[in-house]
């Protein structure tokens, strides 16, 4: 048992030095550096490893080297974001090589003054840019220089020296210059049936599509410009009543006794009934508009009409019930009954408010 598990133990360190053989030979350094690595933390490194692992940084070493040195020199912010970056992994590869306390091969050219230096250079550099861009923004209006200077901004946290203050509020800034701030306002303009229509007509209700960079006030803020303003105005509303009347007569024979000889037949007696039908309908037709104006003056109205009814059927009779079939009789013990008039009114309201919202949606979409 213990030789097997001896055996299955060799047969691991094997192909873990064989792994790193083997993706050094196919040119992944870093595959071949992340094994060796952690074979040597764990003070767990064959000689054979070991040599492989000097080989392997000083070809890490060499590749760094040209890489840094070609994006340095070009003195362009996407050059020195790229020698940044590099600097920044073989930071981390030094403390871990320098942890390992081996006699190994150094970055030679890496210190932590051109490490912090180049990190000041580049949010430095993206600052000024996102600057340049924000001041474009402002003489144009244009909202996108003002989402590149956010995109710039946002850049500068991954660099390990910054001044967060400054970055945070500049970030808003730039957030709020670039982003387009839609204005919804909803006016009622009827003279009659105010009470629930003011109740229910709620700003609120009205949806803008909004994302990353497009928001909606409900409120005017005087420190805001406004890319767009939407307004809803109902501007009239009728309330109806409408009665329908009719009638249907039955007869029907029931027995109402029987007979007074030997054979007991039954005695049937007509009986009659009338059955009064009373059709209601009410309706609340809703009349206003949406009105969508851009800050270029371009202006878009759209009529928005709303007809919203609800029809109950109520019963009574008169005669003898007798005479009235089992499904009307039902009728008559399920008597409709209309909703109160403020639910009315708020389900005829949110109607309008929805068509209004369809029309939004079909203009920013």
């Amino acid at each position: 048992m213990k030789k097997s598990i001896l055996f299955l133990l060799c047969c691991f360190l094997f192909s873990c030095s064989k792994n790193a053989f083997k993706a050094y030979e196919k040119g992944d350094l870093g595959d071949a550096y992340s094994i060796l690595y952690k074979k040597a933390k764990k003070k767990d490194i064959k000689r054979k490893e070991m040599t492989l692992f000097r080989k392997v940084l000083k070809e890490m070493i060499h590749e760094d080297s040209l890489n840094y040195y070609k994006n340095a020199y070009r003195s362009t912010l996407d050059g020195d974001m790229i020698a940044y970056n590099i600097l920044s992994n073989i930071s981390k590869k030094d403390e871990e090589i320098s942890g390992l306390r081996y006699r190994l091969p150094q970055y030679t050219f890496y210190s932590h003054k051109t490490y912090d230096s180049l990190s000041y250079a580049v949010s430095d550099k993206l600052f000024d840019r996102a600057q340049y861009a924000l001041i474009e923004a402002e003489t144009t209006g244009s909202k996108e220089p003002a989402r590149d200077a956010y995109a710039d901004l946002d850049k500068i946290s991954d660099f390990h020296l910054v001044n967060p203050n400054q970055i945070k509020r500049t970030k808003a800034f730039a957030k709020k210059l670039g982003t387009e701030y839609t204005l919804v306002s909803a006016e009622n303009k009827d003279f009659f049936n105010n009470k629930y229509i003011d109740r229910y007509l709620d700003v609120a209700d009205i949806n803008v599509p909004e994302d990353t960079w497009r928001k909606t006030h409900y409120r005017i803020k005087l420190d805001y410009d406004y890319s767009r303003i939407i307004e809803l105005i109902l501007e009239d509303s009728d309330f109806d009543n409408d009665e329908k009347n009719s009638s249907k007569k039955y007869t029907q024979k029931v027995i109402t006794g029987t007979t007074q000889d030997s054979l007991q037949n039954p005695i049937y007696t007509e009986v009659n009934a009338t059955l009064s039908k009373r059709s209601l309908n009410r309706e609340l037709r809703i009349d206003g508009y949406l009105r969508i104006q851009e800050a270029d003056s371009r202006t878009r109205k759209e009529n928005i009409r709303v007809r919203y009814d609800q029809d109950i059927e109520q019963y009574s009779f008169s005669g003898d019930e007798r005479a009235l079939p089992d499904n009307e009789k039902n009728k008559l013990n399920n008597q409709e009954q209309f909703a109160s008039d403020e639910n009315f009114f708020r389900q005829a309201i949110q109607q309008f408010i929805a068509e209004a919202n369809d029309e939004i949606r079909k203009y920013m979409r």
